[in-house]
């Protein structure tokens, strides 16, 4: 365990409760007592803590009195960790010091987290952090996010006029899941249009993604979401499917070109939750964002995890080592090489940052009447 020092510092050797910022959003009371709410003492995480696992825990979980319990750490987070040292398909040694600014760990589930760490603080408008030690050893970690991902696609599709005849054929047809279905109904919808690419379904259907607000990098909660192109068509729900998912990757990419705006390196996207399994969706992510996605073998959160648990066990020297020993190959998703199709997700993400701009413009007119 580290002392914490509680005296101000902005250095980054001396740990430390910054008084001047708990005042300054009214939570001084905190520090009353030697800050005896809130504890002085922090853990690194992976470190092991007391004598391990008690006798009843121990007995509840099938295991040994006394194996080692590391600190743990956020889902995300334990994501970001079993994620960024996934090694390339083409690349048998990945140097993490010198690559982790080129990579983003995206763990996308009911919302997403947009993880990257780098050896300098680097400040992002509408990105949380830096923040130091937070992830990995002596490293700033940087956090964006989407508010709504899975929440949105469910919306879109289970709120569908017809989504019980859609339940219907999947079960009928022998689909496992209603994204099965909908992803064959896409790709034949291309071909009855005679598209080169799934993508071109949308040219006339634009999604902002904000139905749940902006968490990054506009960091607006106000925000809702708004469909163009709606018609009387019941069938549509491919269509409507296609333009959320291409919505969120353009969501994706505008976090990252802040992020690389602002100091970082961001190619390489590692992606990790339920969503990895969409290859269409994966495929869209690398072609809108332009990087490359790696999608690891096993489930990042539970191996970030395992990471922790092995560095409590001292199975390994420190967290940089676990990772790059535990961390399979996964496998690698390019952007397509198609100049029209790049012009036309970049023509898409213009349209989406219009629909933000037209969306202040309506909010203000009605704003207006207020102060009239």
């Amino acid at each position: 365990m580290v002392k914490i020092s509680l005296m101000e510092s902005t250095d980054n050797s001396n740990d430390g409760w910054d008084l001047s910022f708990l005042k300054e959003i009214g939570l001084e009371d905190l520090s009353q007592n030697q800050f005896e709410k809130i504890g002085t003492e922090v853990g690194i995480m992976g470190t092991a803590i007391g004598h391990g696992l008690t006798q009843s825990a121990a007995s509840f979980l099938g295991l040994n009195p006394g194996t080692p319990v590391g600190i743990g750490i956020v889902d995300a987070h334990a994501g970001a960790l079993g994620a960024l040292a996934t090694p390339q398909l083409d690349s048998d040694h990945l140097d993490i010091h010198a690559e982790l600014d080129q990579r983003l760990a995206l763990i996308a589930g009911t919302s997403a987290c947009h993880l990257a760490v780098s050896i300098n603080p680097i400040f992002t408008p509408g990105i949380w952090g830096p923040f130091y030690n937070a992830l990995l050893p002596n490293m700033w970690l940087t956090e964006g996010g989407q508010s709504a991902v899975g929440s949105l696609i469910d919306r879109i599709i289970f709120n569908h006029s017809s989504i019980e005849l859609y339940k219907k054929e999947t079960k009928e047809k022998g689909f496992s899941n209603i994204f099965e279905l909908l992803n064959f109904k896409v790709e034949n919808l291309a071909k009855e249009k005679g598209l080169t690419h799934l993508a071109y379904l949308t040219k006339n259907i634009h999604v902002l993604p904000y139905f749940h607000g902006n968490r990054s990098p506009r960091a607006d909660p106000s925000l809702t979401g708004m469909i163009c192109g709606l018609t009387l068509d019941t069938e549509d729900l491919p269509l409507q499917y296609v333009a959320t998912l291409q919505a969120l990757a353009h969501g994706t990419k505008h976090i990252i070109d802040t992020m690389n705006t602002s100091g970082y390196h961001i190619n390489k996207i590692i992606m990790t939750g339920g969503f990895r399994y969409n290859r269409f969706f994966m495929q869209e992510i690398a072609d809108i964002t332009r990087c490359s996605v790696i999608v690891p073998k096993e489930d990042a959160v539970l191996l970030g995890t395992a990471i922790l648990g092995a560095v409590a066990a001292k199975e390994f020297s420190d967290i940089f080592t676990a990772m790059k020993s535990m961390s399979n190959r996964g496998e690698i998703i390019y952007p397509t090489s198609d100049s029209h199709l790049t012009k036309y997700h970049s023509a898409k993400y213009q349209i989406l940052q219009l629909q933000y701009e037209h969306q202040m413009i309506y909010t203000n007119i009605m704003d207006a009447l207020n102060s009239t």
